[in-house]
């Protein structure tokens, strides 16, 4: 448990307790749209990030052609490995064996 390990080094005891509720914002092939559509759990390793703007970005450039949607979603902390921290953006990967609960997931943008 690979990521888990690099919190508990980076954080003591952070993968433990309940961290705070934050909003981030990812990029999700449209082909993938029914399975976040009123999600409660989504899989690990998809990466986010605290600016939408960013997302928007990736969905743009990494779709293969296609504009990929755009996801709001509200998750604990405790779930989120820290890939960049910059002023004015964070980017997480979301880590964790399986399938992650998350608060809400909403299509803020749809692709094409």
């Amino acid at each position: 448990d690979y990521f888990n390990l690099i919190k508990e080094i980076r954080n003591p005891g952070s993968s433990k307790t309940s961290g705070k509720i934050v909003t981030v914002y990812t990029a999700r092939p449209t082909k993938d749209r029914s399975m976040y559509e009123d999600a409660t759990v989504i899989p690990s390793n998809i990466f986010v990030t605290t600016r939408y703007d960013s997302a928007e970005g990736i969905a743009r450039d990494f779709g293969g052609g296609e504009v990929r949607d755009v996801w709001k979603l509200r998750i604990d902390s405790r779930y989120l490995l820290n890939t960049l921290d910059m002023p004015g953006e964070k980017q997480y990967q979301i880590v964790g064996d399986g399938q992650i609960p998350i608060v809400s997931m909403v299509l803020i943008s749809a692709g094409n």
